[in-house]
């Protein structure tokens, strides 16, 4: 096929068909293109350049002629040419890619474009939408797929095959396209695509506006000659009246209203006192502007001119001349540049301002009279760069255009950023007339740019942009720099990516992104390892949005942040091994242990399998410690810990859980018999000698051994009671030894407690009664309240301890009774109390299931109102721990209503919960009250008083007042005090007693209070 017959015009070709010869009517100069040619369209090879300008020719005329209004035969005529054309391209294309490589599988798929080219003009030919949108939706598929086309397509195959033609192999000539496409190449196609995607539209309505323009110069230059030679001649467009001087008035204001437009009424008065004016005073003419509504409620703007050319004798008007002009378009464009928001000026062509609208002047402070007659230039901030100046002027003169980012000063204020559109406007013999300029105010928006980049530098962040469609992340030099790579925003591709991240975290991220782009997750996020060049894999937290969807509202760009979490991260894990591990020895806590030991109990009974627990004491441990110091100790647990774990090996689970104890379980056991031969070998490794740089010990080991499973369900923390309770009868025994634990044996001693209906019966028949235990701030000495103990005054065994008969009723509703009767006798005694001048506060213990039982609050409330004279702060409510991690979110809730009634509330036995450092923040507690098994032992242990610092440090952190329980000495709220805790309560202070020995106490106690007491 021979390819179609040019013409040569100017520094364009125009292809011509021959049944439409190519006509302008205005100049081809001046014509918008939807597809500029540009020199990054060029392949190398000079026929193919040749052929796609024209394609690019015959694309822009195609768009020109349907502008302006051409038929749809001629229209399809040119569409044609273009069809025609483009068979002969490709076909001249295809032989010369298969001159290179024709048997290669990118050659195929070449040609397969060229054809689904052809569908789709077919597809859009053949559709039933009216023909403007079929051009519309052609001229979009035809730039966008040209663009493409050529700047990669017919690119990377140009570039292959001069490749080929240096000596390349096929394969190597592709790879040496592809490389060269890659990187700055390809980020300059996405570029340019994207340019190409929003000019194509932009062409079109550009194309409309001129041409739009040029009609209504057009019409405007008709209408211009139609009323000179109305002026001239015939007087068309002029108006005369004559009436007599009584009717002039009325018949004009009638004359004002043509057909589908009436005068606005809120124009008559004014028109009517304009008329009225001229046909009576002295002055021979009048004019006045109005408004026309129309019937569809649009306005038009008039403005009526009149000259009196006859009067009567009397001096009123009978005959008058004029002109009617219609200047909505002039009106209009006068409200836009008075009241639009865009800042304009015009300058002359001498660069001097000679116009400027409101916005500029409230943008800038000065007003017009201060800014016409100056240089434009003279307008810049002094810190606008001054060689800018200059490519302006360049734009300006080469192209008509200039647009970007200026600064301008203002007057009582820091220099503004404006967006900044410059056109040059020339006279009819092309010289320069006049530069308007139309500019937005963007200082805020580059305000919070620069305060973002402010952040993202701040905190480190990288920022990416992923475009979906194509495969290509775009990252800057943040990014780069987090991951060790060269230091420069970069256009990768998504391999790259996921190549830099760890196997185990790819499919994670990839699910998570993909139900962000499918809505059901607000936002992407993913904490995990990436790796850094020169040190491994590192932490890092992805955040990122959705930035585009398609119009299937399939996601195209997903744009985000890259943090270096590395060090957050290796800290945070410190402090979970921290929280979970003794730091001397690095073995599992108490806290760890029974977490692994609940898993290994639910192991054996799914194997059916037994294991053992093995509770281990060190006798005479604190004689050691105390003769030879701390440090001493410290290495002889490190000696004893590095024993045991050889004894045991792999398998077993060894932990150390107090200051001398330790815990082993023995799990996979087949009998109880099973478990003798490794405690032997346990308590052989505790006695062997122990040599300290020049110090010899010998130690023993005392160890009380759990089985499970048992009869009876036990957890975790009962197996360790049921092996703690073993290790004391082993010592008992005569210590070196161990003791197994008898579940029937257990069983008989509780036999000996008291049974539910005993106590259900106590409870009605008023058996029970409280007992009240000081609590002391002892460096001043002030009693701080009372804690309410129950007792039971049994009419046969005396008064009983609550070990004795509240353990049987933790579990059952038996125990919110009691629980209630307790809150209701200590206001009581509280009420008591005040009245005979004692006003003090009481605490009180909550049980586990007081507090999961829905009905509390309201009992609570019921409680207090029945009780008038009790101020409701007076009352504390103390809660275990262990009690308040069963359902955190039930405990805060609760602690959150009841605060408004005015109770306050304590964290009882603080430290034994398995989770006390995690939800101490949580629990909104006023007294965080230290168990006494920390307090008891901490004149022997170290470790005890270390623990007790680390829940003051807490206490101070977190706000609330501390109090030790069980000061059993003197000595014990010494040493309490040293460490900066001031407020106890236990047997070293006072016993608990009978509300009828409180006043005695207090009085006794403010007479003679102990010597440790400071205030």
């Amino acid at each position: 096929m021979m390819p179609p017959s040019c013409a040569r015009r100017g520094d364009a070709y125009r292809c011509l068909p021959p049944s439409m010869p190519h006509t302008s009517t205005v100049n081809d100069t001046n014509v918008f293109e939807i597809f500029p040619w540009s020199s990054n369209l060029e392949t190398g090879i000079a026929l193919i350049d040749a052929q796609h300008r024209k394609l690019v020719e015959l694309l822009n005329r195609l768009a020109e002629q349907h502008i302006r209004g051409a038929s749809a035969e001629e229209i399809g005529a040119i569409l044609g040419e273009l069809a025609d054309y483009a068979d002969y391209h490709f076909r001249s294309e295809e032989a010369i890619w298969a001159e290179a490589f024709a048997d290669d599988a990118r050659y195929r798929e070449h040609v397969h474009t060229h054809e689904a080219f052809f569908a789709r003009i077919r597809e859009l030919q053949c559709g039933d939408q009216p023909f403007t949108t079929i051009l519309e939706e052609l001229f979009s598929f035809l730039t966008q797929w040209l663009a493409y086309h050529i700047l990669d397509n017919d690119k990377r195959m140009a570039k292959a095959v001069i490749a080929c033609g240096e000596g390349c192999s096929v394969a190597a000539a592709h790879r040496r396209a592809d490389e060269e496409m890659s990187g700055a190449t390809a980020l300059l196609i996405h570029t340019v695509l994207s340019m190409y995607e929003r000019l194509s539209s932009q062409a079109l309505d550009l194309m409309r506006e001129k041409h739009a323009r040029l009609r209504a110069e057009a019409a405007l230059s008709l209408s211009e000659a139609r009323w000179k030679f109305l002026l001239e001649g015939s007087g068309e467009g002029l108006w005369e009246w004559n009436a007599a001087p009584a009717s002039a008035h009325a018949d004009l204001l009638q004359h004002l209203d043509e057909p589908g437009g009436r005068l606005h009424p809120d124009d008559l008065a004014r028109v009517r006192t304009a008329l009225a004016e001229a046909l009576s005073a002295p002055s021979d003419t009048f004019s006045c502007q109005y408004r026309l509504l129309g019937e569809n409620g649009a306005t038009r703007w008039m403005r009526l001119r009149g000259k009196v050319i006859e009067r009567c004798a009397d001096g009123l008007a009978t005959r008058l001349i004029g002109t009617r002009q219609d200047v909505t378009e002039s009106e209009l464009a006068s409200h836009i540049v008075r009241f639009g928001h865009e800042m304009l000026f015009i300058a002359d062509a001498g660069n001097r301002v000679i116009a400027v609208n409101p916005a500029f002047s409230a943008l800038t402070g000065y007003p017009a009279s201060a800014c016409i007659g100056c240089d434009a230039g003279t307008l810049f901030a002094d810190d606008w760069p001054a060689e800018r100046h200059a490519d302006i002027a360049s734009a300006l003169q080469h192209r008509g255009r200039w647009e970007g980012e200026v600064r301008y000063r203002r007057r009582d204020a820091d220099p503004c950023t404006v967006f900044l559109t410059i056109l040059r406007s020339d006279t009819a013999d092309g010289e320069l007339g006049q530069y308007v300029a139309i500019g937005y105010d963007i200082t805020a928006y580059r305000a919070s740019e620069a305060a973002l980049r402010n952040v993202l530098d701040a905190v480190q962040a990288g920022t990416w942009q992923w475009q979906l469609d194509t495969a290509t992340l775009q990252v800057d030099s943040h990014w780069q720099t987090i991951l060790g790579r060269p230091a420069d925003a970069a256009t990768l591709s998504a391999n790259v990516r996921e190549a830099l991240l760890h196997p185990d975290d790819r499919a994670r991220s990839a699910a998570l992104l993909a139900a962000h782009c499918r809505g059901e997750q607000a936002r992407y996020e993913c904490e995990l390892r990436m790796h850094r060049e020169g040190m491994g894999w590192i932490w890092v937290r992805e955040q990122g949005r959705v930035s585009e969807r398609d119009a299937n509202g399939r996601a195209v760009r997903v744009a985000g942040i890259l943090l270096d979490i590395n060090e957050h991260k290796t800290h945070q894990q410190q402090l979970a091994f921290v929280a979970g591990h003794d730091p001397l020895t690095g073995l599992p806590n108490r806290s760890l242990l029974t977490e692994r030991l609940e898993a290994q109990m639910a192991t054996a009974r799914d194997q059916r399998s037994m294991l053992a627990l093995a509770y281990v004491d060190l006798d005479g441990f604190a004689a050691i410690n105390a003769r030879h110091g701390r440090s001493a100790g410290d290495q002889l647990l490190k000696v004893v810990t590095t024993r045991l774990r050889q004894r045991l090996g792999e398998r077993a689970e060894l932990a150390r859980i107090g200051g001398d104890e330790f815990a082993v379980v023995l799990d996979g056991l087949a009998c109880a018999s099973d478990c003798r031969a490794p405690v032997h070998s346990l308590l052989d490794a505790l006695a062997a000698p122990v040599t300290l740089g020049d110090l010899a010990v010998t130690l023993s080991g005392s160890i009380g051994v759990s089985l499970y499973p048992q009869d009876s369900a036990v957890d975790a923390e009962q197996l360790l009671r049921q092996a703690d309770q073993a290790m004391y009868r082993a010592k008992l025994e005569g210590k070196n030894r161990f003791h197994l634990f008898d579940p029937e044996h257990d069983q008989s001693l509780r036999g000996q407690l008291a049974s539910i209906e005993e106590i259900r019966g106590a409870l009605a028949r008023r058996e029970f009664v409280l007992h009240f235990q000081p609590k002391v701030n002892m460096r001043s000495g002030t009693v701080l309240g009372f804690e309410a103990l129950i007792r039971w005054q049994h009419p046969e065994r005396g008064l009983l301890a609550p070990a004795l008969f509240i353990p049987q009723i933790e579990a059952h509703p038996l125990s919110i009774a009691v629980g209630d009767w307790v809150l209701d006798a200590a206001l009581t005694q509280l009420a008591g109390w005040r009245a005979a001048g004692l006003h003090t506060t009481v605490s009180v213990n909550i049980g586990s299931a007081q507090l999961q039982d829905p009905d509390f609050f309201n009992r609570l409330q019921k409680l207090l109102a029945t009780h008038p004279q009790v101020d409701a702060a007076q009352l504390q409510l103390e809660i275990l721990e262990t009690g308040a991690l069963e359902d955190i979110r039930h405990v805060c809730e609760l602690i959150a209503r009841c605060r408004t009634l005015g109770v306050s509330f304590a964290l009882d036995d603080f430290g034994t919960g398995y989770s006390s450092l995690t939800y101490l923040k949580r629990l909104d507690a006023d007294t965080i009250k230290i168990d006494q098994s920390f307090v008891r032992d901490m004149l022997d242990d170290a470790e005890h008083v270390a623990i007790i610092d680390s829940i003051l440090g807490l206490a101070r952190t977190f706000g609330r007042q501390p109090l030790a329980e069980g000061v059993e000495t003197a000595e014990h709220a010494r040493r309490l005090l040293d460490i900066g805790c001031d407020c106890g309560q236990g047997y070293g202070i006072a016993r608990p007693m009978a509300a009828a020995y409180v006043g005695d106490w207090l009085a006794q106690w403010q007479r003679s209070r102990p010597d440790f007491i400071q205030g």
